[in-house]
Parts: C-alpha cells; structure tokens; sequence
C-alpha cells in the first residue's frame, strides 16, 4: 500500500483578495486576482512531499470568503482560477460596518474565521482514523486561526501556512505572527 499525505488546502478568500489588492498598490501592474491556483496546488504538493517523503493528495480545497452582488461580477476571473484549480466556494454576505471617524462604511463578514475553524475541525472529525487529512494547508494570515492549528497539531497534522507579507500596523502583524509561529 502506498504511503500518502493526505492534506486538506483551506483558503481564507478575503485575506487572498486584500493581498492581491496590496500587489496592486506596489505597483505590480496586471496580477490583480492574477494567481494561478492550480500552480498553487500542484507547488505546495511538492513542498509536502519532499518534506515528509509521501505522495500529497487532496482531500478538499475549499475557500471561504464574504461577498456581495458587486464583489460577485468583478471577481469573475478570480471565481474562475478557483473553479479551475478545483476549489469549492462557501460565500457569506457582507454587511455594512459603520466607522467611528466619519468616513464611509467599510463592508465586513461576520463568518469566514469560524466558519473556517469550525468547518475544517468538523472535516477532520468527522472522518475515520484512515480517511483523516493529516497535513493542512492554510492560505491566511489571521491569528484568529491559531486555535485551530493548535488543535489539529495536537492531533498529529501537519500545518503549513501561506501568507503574503502585509505593509500592516504592528497590532494586525502580531496577529499573523501568532499563526505563523504556531505552524510547521
């Protein structure tokens, strides 16, 4: 019987899109929503492999993000790559969150961070010994997440984060950093 890392790709689709806008603002024209995420995959399976010597196969890939009518039709191409890739979508409406200092309401979700910690515990839970994911892999970088990384690496998972460096306040860095530490 052949050795294999079964992994479970977990993406925070609203962290994905800010990172792709902060790309945009360095001045890296024409990668907006530009990533190719079935090259995302196939990379990160060979990360997994090398390092712990099975063959990686997914179990699920899924993306978790907030949305609106208008996110919807300018986000067509980024639907589409992760469509492509062969991931499955869960979306969440986006509400208006008023702010304090009079400028214009921000839009907000209220559900990907637990939704994510609540869905993927649930996945590997849910499943015998033999069919668990014992590798996840985590495109985020909110510290929210660490509880989850925590827990699953007290079962035995192997975690890898992907994140994107943000030009950020140090609150929100110390933040990311507390995932970061607590990953593989």
């Amino acid at each position: 019987m052949e050795d294999i890392a079964r992994a479970c790709f977990v993406i925070d689709g609203n962290y994905t899109r800010k990172g792709f806008s902060h790309l945009a603002q360095d001045g890296i024209d024409g990668n907006y929503y530009s990533i190719n995420f079935a090259a995302l995959t196939e990379y990160t399976s060979s990360l997994i492999e090398a390092k712990t010597g099975k063959r990686c196969v997914f179990s699920d890939k899924k993306v978790f993000m907030g949305t609106n009518a208008e996110f919807d039709r300018e986000n067509q191409k980024f639907y589409r790559a992760l469509d492509e890739a062969g991931f499955q979508r869960n979306t969440f409406n986006l509400r208006s969150q008023e702010n304090s200092n009079g400028r214009l309401p921000t839009l907000k979700e209220d559900a990907v961070d637990t939704t994510i910690v609540f869905n993927t515990a649930k996945e590997f839970y849910t499943k015998s010994r033999d069919e668990r994911f014992d590798t996840l892999v985590l495109y985020a970088g909110d510290g929210d997440l660490s509880v989850l990384v925590s827990g699953l690496k007290a079962e035995g998972v192997r975690v890898f984060v992907i994140y994107y460096d943000f030009k950020t306040p140090i609150s929100i860095t110390r933040a990311s950093q507390n995932l970061l530490e607590t990953a593989d």
